[in-house]
């Protein structure tokens, strides 16, 4: 990595390391996105060096370029954009300007030579010369096989982790002069986006003055692309416009117009219509992830990973008072979907929430668009707030932000939302998340707009008020299985990609956990009593505390726990030995003896559910500190005769560990640490952690269909003894 950092591998070497796989990506309009995968050592150094310069990126690029070092930048650069269509006047246009293929035909040479001028950038001198000095191979492969290559030889290839920064870099000088000497106008990209906002004659000067600047560079502008944007719908366009924009055979919309992915102005009607279509559009994906050949256990990553954030740059770029409706309908959408794929009945309030709370909470976070759009919303225009108030004219600030009769909606939306956020308990003021008042907001120095991560602490904050309010309220039953579910590593099954035997469950057993983590009954069509007799409608997840499957279907979840653990330690070079099981027998001996290098430690596995009719308590770990203490009373002493250290094992089956299992789950850390394995001390207990995870839900799939098994064939003899009598 040293070595392609400073440029020093020879032409050979630069040849193999710069080769990347060429790939077509699809965009929005029908046309081909080229794509470069580099390799990996290459990536692994250009992304050292990006972290060596990165805090100098903001004052290269702001306030022109949005694209590059700069946070949620396109959120930003679209709100500066509506907040200078409300605010700059009322005769405000904003041009929109496409390049065509601009990052594969910029010059390379007009690339490092802009690098060049930047001192503060000279860590990515030698490794960008290096890499774009001369032409490299792109390799067009077809089901594995390489079938041909192109060569790369001008601009920088997308997918790059340099690409972005080099193209910004060599475009910063360009946007930046098209508006020098032009007052009233703003320049707003994102790399190769360029928006000017301001007055029309300003605007189309500006845009002429680039135009003529890209002489020689090797990019060409898309007139068919661009447009022009006159955000009214009740006062026509007037000639200072039309004539202009014909003139150049630019596209005149009027009122809304899309540009950086969403639509600006003043639209309202059209822009519901248009997130109406937004929303349905990702149907298919939701439909796809019901597919019966994809696995539920990928179907649920997708849903959370890919489909629940679909909508988040509109939330953070739309007014929530016109995003609501539709938001809401997504919410639908993904709840609908995870009803379908895992096969739930009509839920009741308690598992629907469920649904949507955070993993850590107990949930299966499929965080709701509707819940975050307020405060993402105004955390993304909170970070804009600088740049937008430098937009305003000296004389109309305060009209334009605080008069009530004349605010600019976005000023308006902005203030609801805080004052929402406020009235929901949101910390606030000095050392608080948000401004205690809107005009804090605007206050010289921008303390509101650079806090990083705030729109997770405000969105955490409301969850756990939400939770908070009803855990208050919530059933014995619910409490002690959320406080079971969302104690540390309880959700990992929820997490873990299946990628190993060990790690993947079954559809359906991954359905039955499920049902288990939202307080469902685990199978449909059951019979009104357990085979032990205990009626089901008063405790529906009664199979996971019959006595009748103690000695079945949890003895070999109980075993599989044991086998993991025995095979842990044994990868750690640890002396294992597995106590023999005689049935009709007492034990009288822990389950495994571990002989470590400095320690004999005895382990009891155990597993109990926190929801059994005998448990009573609604604390965290109740019943595995219940059972803990009984495992201790009966081995402790035992182990310590025998100069050994006693340990239960004690999982509840909703995933939580007892005290003293994490403590083996850290013996077994230790010893992996003092031993040498194929993989990291990190990875290998990432691993551990997780198979005991889909370890314990695989054996409490087993105990709720052996208890479905037991009970109906219970009803099976009853009825044929009925027939026969």
């Amino acid at each position: 990595m040293a070595d392609i950092i400073n440029g020093d591998l020879d032409d050979s070497s630069r040849s193999l390391i710069m080769s990347s796989l060429l790939i077509a990506g699809s965009k929005p309009n029908g046309g081909v996105r080229p794509i470069a995968i580099s390799e990996s050592f290459y990536k692994l150094a250009t992304m050292h060096a990006i972290s060596l310069i990165k805090d100098s990126l903001p004052s290269i690029f702001e306030p022109i370029q949005f694209g590059v070092g700069v946070p949620g930048g396109p959120e930003r650069a679209v709100h500066i954009i509506q907040a200078g269509l409300e605010c700059m006047g009322p005769d405000t246009i904003l041009l929109k300007c496409d390049i065509r293929n601009a990052f594969n035909e910029r010059k390379r040479s007009d690339i490092l030579s802009e690098l060049f001028k930047i001192p503060s950038l000279q860590p990515l001198w030698r490794l960008s010369h290096w890499a774009y000095k001369q032409r490299s191979p792109l390799l067009i492969m077809n089901n594995g096989k390489h079938v041909d290559t192109i060569m790369s030889e001008e601009g920088v290839k997308q997918g790059d982790t340099l690409g972005s920064l080099l193209f910004c870099l060599s475009m910063q000088r360009l946007y930046r002069r098209c508006t020098e000497g032009i007052p009233g106008v703003t320049c707003v990209a994102v790399a190769d986006d360029l928006n000017l906002v301001g007055s029309p004659e300003g605007v189309f000067r500006a845009f002429t003055k680039f135009g003529k600047s890209l002489h020689n560079s090797g990019l060409v502008v898309r007139m068919e692309k661009c447009g022009v944007l006159w955000p009214s719908l009740s006062v026509p366009p007037p000639e200072s416009v039309r004539t202009p924009a014909s003139q150049l055979g630019l596209t005149l919309h009027c009122g809304v117009m899309q540009t950086l992915g969403v639509l600006v102005g003043s639209g309202d009607s059209q822009i519901d219509e248009w997130l109406t279509s937004q929303v349905a559009s990702h149907q298919p994906f939701l439909d796809a992830l019901v597919h019966p050949e994809l696995p539920a256990q990928v179907a649920l990553l997708l849903l959370r990973l890919s489909a629940v954030p679909l909508l988040g740059y509109l939330t953070r770029t739309i007014r929530p008072s016109l995003l609501a409706p539709h938001a809401r309908r997504f919410d639908v959408m993904v709840m609908d979907t995870a009803q379908r794929k895992f096969a739930l009945p009509p839920l009741p309030l308690d598992a629907a929430l469920a649904l949507s709370r955070p993993i850590k909470a107990g949930g299966f976070g499929l965080t709701q668009a509707a819940a975050v759009s307020v405060p993402a919303y105004f955390c993304a225009l909170s970070a804009a707030s600088s740049a937008i108030a430098h937009l305003i004219p000296g004389d109309v600030i305060d009209q334009v932000l605080f008069d009530a009769k004349a605010q600019a909606p976005f000023a308006r939306e902005a203030e609801v939302c805080l004052t929402t956020l406020i009235d929901a308990g949101v910390t606030h003021g000095p050392g608080g998340l948000i401004p205690s008042t809107f005009a804090d907001l605007w206050l010289p120095g921008g303390r509101w707009s650079d806090m990083s991560r705030r729109q997770h602490g405000i969105c955490s904050q409301l969850a756990a008020r939400d939770f908070n309010a009803w855990f208050a309220s919530a059933s014995l039953k619910a409490k002690q299985r959320v406080q079971s579910a969302s104690a540390p590593n309880a959700g990992l099954w929820l997490t873990t990609f299946p990628s190993t035997p060990e790690l993947t469950l079954a559809d359906e057993f991954f359905v039955l956990a499920v049902k288990h983590r939202l307080g469902l009954r685990p199978i449909e069509d059951l019979p009104a009593h357990c085979a032990c007799g205990a009626k089901l409608s008063v405790d529906p997840q009664h199979f996971y505390s019959c006595g009748q499957l103690k000695r079945k279907a949890m003895t070999v979840r109980h075993d599989s726990v044991v086998r993991l653990l025995r095979d842990s330690f044994h990868q750690v070079g640890a002396v294992v030995h597995v106590e023999p099981r005689l049935y009709d027998t007492a034990r009288v001996r822990p389950d495994l003896d571990v002989l470590l290098p400095n320690l004999n430690l005895m382990l009891d596995v155990a597993v109990t559910h926190p929801g059994a009719p005998s448990r009573k308590s609604d604390r965290r770990l109740a019943a595995a500190n219940d059972l803990q203490a009984t495992k201790n009373r009966r081995y402790k002493d035992w182990a310590l005769a025998r100069g050994g250290m006693f340990l239960p094992f004690v999982c509840e089956t909703h995933g939580a560990l007892g005290h003293q299992a994490d403590e083996v789950v850290k013996l077994l850390a230790k010893a992996a640490s003092n031993t040498t394995l194929t993989t990291s001390v990190r990875d290998f207990m990432k691993h551990f952690r997780q198979a005991l995870s889909v370890t314990l839900q695989r054996g409490n799939g087993l105990v709720a269909k052996m208890g479905a098994i037991n009970a109906r064939a219970t009803v099976a003899t009853a009825e044929r003894a009925s027939r026969l009598r």
